[in-house]
């Protein structure tokens, strides 16, 4: 089975080989230092009718920092525990670095457990931060990893898979045995009970409280799906979605009862259509809203409120919602900024989206703010 990092890798690796056979289109050319544009992803017609200053809520997005290739080549994930703190990572022995000061600067972290780097990062307070290798307490400058737990597929324990922290001592993790939880810190993980027909893998999940928990993926089937708990992960059960939808790729959930999901619509066959998916029941029911005119898969979302959510997507930038996707709108962003990996938005009026761009590949960062 295909593990959850080479799927990782293989969509950054997509998103980098669009955005490199468009960089001369764009007129862009490889760092010498400091980078300050990157290659645009796909190759859907920029529609940027949707977001102007006077649409609300729509952010104004500047570069808040990029890197040489030998630093970072891209980063996979961000985390903003409060809006002056947020924390950024990607493959490589290091592969990480954190802003206490609103993204003016960018520290590098330590290095962490695994010489892989990471691909996903989850911070329940500005100095406490876990990813799929291990954890900090003090801001990043020391790591502790998961000691004594088995590889993937061993069937013993997480590893390197996508994370969520409700608090400072508890977070799920997901990898090809199923969902994982912790209680104290990591030093131990117990595996949850998955329903039948959940043998698929999980690519995200999202903890609004230490209880209750959604994972999204796909089934044994090779379809969609959602999974939730509450009972602080000893059980899963499915969740009744709409049909007919093979991929979904990022969840929040800014409470127990709301959560947006992201993915892509691949019917009728031969188109691909940019979907939402949204409860305000606590899953009892779900709703699609397509988001028709965006090409390219979603990778990333965020919502800062029940009824605001930014979304990554792969040849459409960011886009968002403050009606709970009853209408959605483009992001303005530096033009070419389109390599799009992760977003999020510690409040509506601030938020952080990651990606990868240029020949060699090298990380950026971008920041978005209320005009």
């Amino acid at each position: 089975m295909t593990t959850w990092r080479q799927t990782a890798v293989g969509i950054v690796s997509i998103l980098a080989a669009a955005g490199l056979a468009m960089g001369a289109a764009w007129g862009m050319t490889s760092p010498t230092g400091v980078a300050t544009a990157a290659a645009p992803v796909n190759s859907a017609p920029p529609d940027r009718s949707a977001a102007t200053a006077a649409t609300p809520g729509a952010l104004t997005w500047k570069i808040s920092t990029s890197f040489l290739h030998s630093q970072i080549s891209h980063f996979t994930a961000i985390s903003c525990p409060s809006v002056t703190t947020c924390y950024a990572v990607g493959p490589g022995p290091y592969g990480g670095y954190v802003t206490t000061d609103a993204g003016n600067t960018w520290s590098a972290l330590a290095q962490q457990p695994s010489v892989d780097g990471s691909y996903t990062i989850a911070c329940p307070s500005v100095t406490v931060c876990y990813t799929g290798w291990g954890v900090t307490t003090d801001s990043g400058r020391t790591w502790r990893g998961w000691n004594g737990i088995p590889p993937v597929g061993s069937g013993g324990g997480p590893s390197g898979g996508p994370i969520s922290c409700p608090s400072t001592t508890t977070c799920y993790m997901v990898n090809a045995t199923g969902i994982y939880v912790t209680t104290d810190s990591g030093t131990t993980w117990h595996l949850g009970a998955m329903p039948s027909g959940a043998e698929g893998w999980q690519y995200a999940v999202a903890c609004p409280s230490t209880t209750a928990c959604y994972a999204i993926g796909y089934d044994s089937s090779y379809n969609a799906d959602i999974l939730a708990t509450t009972d602080s992960g000893q059980s899963w059960t499915f969740q009744t979605r709409p049909p007919d939808l093979l991929q979904f790729t990022a969840i929040s959930c800014p409470s127990v009862t709301m959560c947006s999901v992201v993915g892509t619509d691949f019917s009728p066959p031969g188109t691909e259509t940019a979907i939402a998916v949204t409860t305000g029941d606590s899953g009892t029911t779900w709703t699609t809203h397509r988001l028709a005119t965006l090409y390219g898969g979603p990778t990333g979302i965020s919502c800062p409120s029940i009824t605001t959510c930014y979304t990554s997507v792969a040849g459409a930038g960011v886009v968002y919602t403050n009606d709970t996707w009853a209408t959605w709108h483009r992001q303005e962003e530096p033009s070419g900024f389109r390599g799009l990996a992760s977003v999020a938005c510690p409040a509506s009026s601030s938020c952080y989206a990651v990606g990868v761009a240029g020949r060699p590949r090298f990380g950026w960062i971008l920041k978005g703010t209320l005009p």
